[in-house]
């Protein structure tokens, strides 16, 4: 890590670190970034989720929005898995008519 001594601005960090261009500091660089809003020296060990995501043991799992969903994928608004008595189908976003997402249905 390369720093000036009276600023501790860095213009280099250590593998897995990179330069915030905010504060100048040593972040970690998140392996999810998806879910991961924030991790402080570990890039596996995330500190803080992006909205949507909660935090599991370092890992950003996302919340499902959908009450059918039980676990779900890359956003709250995706399934993945669906809760016992529904299955899963693909529809229109209403919110993107070009963007096909995945649901649970009886």
């Amino acid at each position: 890590m390369t720093c000036s001594t009276s600023a501790e601005i860095c213009s280099v960090c250590k593998a897995g670190l990179t330069v915030d261009t905010k504060t100048g500091k040593c972040i970690c660089v998140t392996k999810d970034p998806l879910g991961c809003a924030k991790c402080t020296l570990n890039p596996k060990i995330c500190d803080v989720c992006k909205p949507g995501f909660k935090l599991d043991h370092g890992v950003c799992v996302c919340i499902p929005t959908l009450a059918s969903c039980e676990i779900c994928r890359e956003s709250s608004d995706v399934c993945f898995t669906c809760k016992a008595g529904f299955k899963l189908t693909n529809s229109v976003d209403p919110k993107d008519n070009k963007k096909v997402i995945t649901t649970c249905v009886c």
